[in-house]
């Protein structure tokens, strides 16, 4: 396949995880022809070894067409993910992205860079993702489908370069903006999630730095839409506390995977399903005993996190 975007992954002390992810990469016919960039964050104080020892195996990574370390000087979570990815795609133009714990399918590289040339100059389609939830009330679709939904998802993500421009921070007064907005209101009510609207106020007073809630925003008010496969792609491995948003999850919301070798039909009407949207949502509406043990357990593990 000509054109391949390059695949870029931010790593910062989990070897284990990463391992994972850069295996399953490898599995992916197109790997051998792909570029690959590492993002290698610098170590905060203590965790000298976890890093050293990432770096250690990277350098003896192969598979891939091309394989480019950036090992951080200076630890800053955001300059290695987001500047990361700035530099790839002020280079290339789009880009393949996955953080250390995101495991991928043997067809995702396939489908990741099908998607991306297909939709590059529709403005409609903001992002592309090889993730999909575990449908609650079964699943509205068949296998080798596609589907568009306005919530952004950065587990497996594809961007270009004119579409990641557009991220910036939230304001107070966008957030009033936003609220004052039906349409875009609807869309996270009806569309995104009943979690959606609360991290995207966290985020305007500055208690989170998350691109993806930047993003969610971003498409809420403009109504721009990501491109999901079904089945998922990836599953992401880090939902068992060691992430840096994540935490625990009690429920696993990873969906079934694909068989490699799917033929996807690529819609020309870029649209919401709203059958897909009702189940897409209620995924993300958590029921209430699970709400509870999932605080729980949260909690417990940010008081082990302080104390040991």
């Amino acid at each position: 396949m000509a054109d391949l975007a390059p695949i870029a992954v931010s790593t910062y002390g989990r070897v284990w995880h990463l391992q994972r992810t850069v295996e399953a990469l490898q599995r992916n016919p197109l790997a051998r022809e792909s570029q690959i960039f590492f993002f290698s964050d610098a170590p905060r104080k203590g965790d000298e070894e976890k890093v050293a020892e990432v770096r250690r195996y990277l350098n003896g990574v192969g598979g891939f067409g091309d394989v480019t370390i950036l090992g951080r000087t200076e630890n800053d979570r955001v300059k290695n993910n987001r500047g990361g990815m700035k530099e790839v795609l002020d280079r290339y133009g789009k880009i393949i992205f996955l953080e250390e714990d995101v495991v991928a399918e043997p067809g995702f590289l396939e489908f990741m860079n099908q998607a991306l040339n297909r939709y590059e100059n529709d403005r409609r389609v903001f992002s592309v993702t090889g993730w999909c939830p575990k449908f609650r009330g079964g699943t509205p679709m068949a296998e080798g489908r596609v589907f568009f939904m306005p919530r952004f998802s950065p587990w497996g993500l594809g961007i270009w370069r004119d579409r990641f421009e557009k991220i910036r921070a939230i304001s107070a007064d966008d957030l009033n903006m936003l609220q004052s907005n039906p349409q875009a209101m609807s869309r996270i009510q009806k569309q995104m999630g009943p979690d959606v609207m609360q991290m995207i106020v966290n985020e305007s007073r500055g208690l989170t730095n998350a691109l993806d809630i930047r993003c969610c925003f971003h498409q809420a008010v403009s109504g721009e839409l990501t491109l999901y496969p079904y089945p998922s792609l990836t599953r992401n491995i880090g939902l068992d506390g060691t992430g840096e948003h994540c935490g625990i999850f009690i429920e696993d919301i990873n969906g079934p995977t694909a068989r490699s070798g799917q033929n996807y039909a690529w819609p020309e009407e870029v649209s919401v399903d709203p059958d897909v949207a009702a189940r897409y949502v209620r995924t993300f509406t958590m029921p209430i005993h699970l709400k509870a043990a999932y605080l729980l357990a949260n909690k417990a593990m940010q008081w082990w996190k302080k104390f040991c």
